[in-house]
């Protein structure tokens, strides 16, 4: 009789690289304006935009930042708010709520 040879399974892990998604591109097309003006608007390329939009790259604080500022919003609009939503942005909701 032989030996049956069993596979090894490996577990199944998430990659620890996905980034969380954000509404940049919501609220981009919002404010009715391209990947290219809110990148020429930041200093950042066309290309760099479409990758944060899809969460291919991340961004740093200082992007995100300034997208905030070209958009008109608050960063944590960004991360936490759909325009189609609240197209007032976050915390005019929460003012409400508070008023």
């Amino acid at each position: 009789m032989g030996k049956k040879i069993q596979a090894k399974r490996k577990p199944v892990v998430p990659p620890s690289n996905l980034l969380q998604r954000t509404f940049i591109q919501e609220w981009r097309k919002h404010r009715k304006m391209s990947q290219t003006g809110l990148g020429d608007a930041v200093g950042l390329s066309t290309a760099t935009i479409s990758q944060i939009e899809n969460a291919n790259t991340g961004y740093s604080q200082a992007n995100l930042e300034a997208i905030a500022r070209a958009l008109k919003v608050h960063p944590v609009d960004l991360l936490i708010c759909d325009p189609a939503q609240h197209p007032n942005g976050i915390w005019k909701t929460i003012s409400a709520i508070l008023a």
